[in-house]
């Protein structure tokens, strides 16, 4: 049987949300626990994306490479916050780095796990199609809103935005 705070780390994904106690608990049990020291690498970019990472405690950096070679903030995760989700719906490489910037603890789904699970359980394939597509339809309100914001002076904004993202100060 999955443990309380597994099945609460799973209600907090935003497209796990919609499952029921009893699909959760079975999801549960096949997640891990793993641990990783400050500074290091959890995945590369370009890795194979086999394993969707909740964060329990701690911080890590999403990070990717621009063309110039710089390596460009995409997010700051903490607890309760997740990353690697692509990996349990394709069998493609990650998109991007991410290194612990805190000791990090990590309740992790494999993708194999994932798939036996929606393919015993149809409804749970149905229940997270529904609230990954709602998730997409804010992430396109938010990229448009962020488009929206070039002006003279956005390139040193978000780099602003990124610093403090990075910084772990909250806003």
């Amino acid at each position: 049987m999955a443990n309380g705070p597994t099945v609460q780390a799973l209600k907090n994904v935003a497209f796990f949300s919609p499952l029921g106690e009893s699909e959760l608990e079975e999801l549960g049990r096949s997640v891990m626990e793993r641990r990783f020291e400050e500074n290091q690498i959890i995945f590369e970019q370009g890795d194979p994306g086999d394993e969707f990472y909740i964060v329990s405690s701690g911080q890590a950096r999403i990070s990717y490479p621009s063309e110039e070679g710089e390596n460009l903030l995409l997010a700051v995760v903490k607890d309760n916050d997740f990353f690697g989700e692509m990996a349990l719906f394709d069998n493609s490489v990650r998109s991007a780095t991410v290194q612990a910037v805190t000791p990090i603890t990590c309740f992790t789904l494999t993708r194999e796990a994932f798939l036996r699970c929606i393919e015993s359980n149809p409804e749970v394939s149905k229940k997270v199609m529904s609230a990954l597509a709602q998730s997409m339809r804010r992430m396109n309100e938010n990229v448009s809103k962020v488009f929206a914001l070039e002006f003279p002076g956005s390139r040193v904004a978000r780099k602003l935005l990124a610093a403090i993202l990075e910084s772990g100060v909250r806003t």
